[in-house]
């Protein structure tokens, strides 16, 4: 079972997997910040800020090999691969007919959409503004349901609150 965590920037989703790791579920953790960890240093590097289409290709590659890894058991995705369509149709990109076949192949059993908080903060690999954040979470809403997901919203609470909500919907 994949249960995919998802929502604008900030919006909790790595304290929430955090909590969910120490309950013992099994988690993937978000392969484009994975990518920009990586590719920060090189003078050259593949960065959503320079190169976003590119950019979204290694995530869906990154994301694929990761997805293959949850053959059995529950996995709680920080993200899913529909969050790239959202981020690409954000800009006004049109994907590929390769990268939606891609995107459109996922499968997941539940999406938890977390609303956003009242706080906001930047950091190495979040350069978007609150403004900008409100977006991306529009656009990934949109994006999950128009490929056919239900969405469990995740309203604004206290951590411990939003972590018995998430596993109260599994």
């Amino acid at each position: 079972m994949r249960y995919v965590i998802t929502g604008g920037p900030c919006t909790g989703k790595t304290t929430l997997l955090e909590g969910l790791a120490r309950k013992g579920t099994l988690n993937l953790p978000e392969s484009a910040r994975q990518i920009i960890a990586e590719e920060q240093n090189k003078p050259y590097g593949v960065l959503p800020w320079t190169d976003l289409e590119r950019f979204q290709y290694e995530v869906i590659k990154r994301q694929q090999q990761n997805e293959k890894r949850t053959k059995s058991g529950i996995y709680f995705l920080d993200r899913g691969l529909v969050d790239c369509l959202a981020y690409i149709e954000k800009d006004g990109i049109q994907p590929s007919n390769k990268m939606y076949s891609q995107i459109k192949s996922a499968s997941y059993d539940k999406v938890f959409l977390l609303d956003q908080l009242d706080v906001y903060e930047n950091d190495s690999g979040r350069k978007e503004d609150r403004f900008e954040a409100g977006k991306i979470h529009g656009h990934i809403e949109a994006a999950y349901k128009f490929l056919g997901y239900d969405i469990i919203r995740v309203p604004n609470m206290g951590k411990k609150e939003r972590l018995n909500f998430v596993l109260g919907g599994i």
